[in-house]
């Protein structure tokens, strides 16, 4: 099961989602958004301190349980899938939009070539995400202002009509995310 979820980076006032962790052979940056310095003299096969991490090579990283995460040559997420075999997988897509590279789609692959879409990523011009289709055609949809994620509506949310969860951040320039209100209110 692939879960997409979303987590705010107050130091970097930055939501970070699950698909957009990154590694670029000497930077990691986990879905919490903490970075880990993997550069020489580090040596692959060596697990990350403190974390579920291992370095396998200069392009992807694995959990000590195995679930293998590859990265491309950019260091963004190409694809997920445990140490052996390496199918099924789940595979990025992506796609030049609005001058810059994004993941705009999400695929489970059975076997080489052999993939299905399970999830579609629309994005505004300032390279935020506007909504997430799954292949059942249900969307979250995601409000924002001034940089700021305002609005994550679920496919319930969105079916039912409701406001969805409602984000607030402490005024001025700090970033600092300070209300965080259900659709109950």
């Amino acid at each position: 099961e692939l879960v997409v979820s979303a987590i705010y980076n107050s130091a970097s006032t930055e939501w970070l989602w699950s698909f957009q962790i990154t590694y670029d052979g000497t930077t990691f940056v986990d879905p919490t958004g903490a970075v880990y310095d993997t550069s020489p003299p580090f040596v692959y096969g060596n697990e990350i301190s403190g974390t579920a991490w291992v370095v396998m090579s200069d392009s992807a990283i694995k959990t000590k349980g195995g679930l293998v995460h590859e990265f491309d040559t950019d260091g963004r997420l190409a694809s997920i899938h445990w140490l052996r075999p390496d199918h099924p997988r789940v595979e990025m897509v992506t796609s030049d939009i609005f001058g810059a590279t994004y993941i705009t789609a999400i695929q489970q692959c059975t076997e080489p070539g052999v993939c299905e879409g399970i999830l579609d990523i629309a994005y505004l011009l300032n390279g935020k995400i506007d909504h997430i289709t799954d292949r059942t055609g249900r969307q979250a949809q995601f409000t924002w202002y001034a940089g700021y994620l305002m609005t994550a509506k679920d496919p319930l949310d969105v079916a039912t009509g409701s406001l969805g969860t409602r984000y607030g951040y402490e005024q001025g320039n700090t970033g600092r995310l300070t209300v965080i209100r259900n659709s109950e209110g």
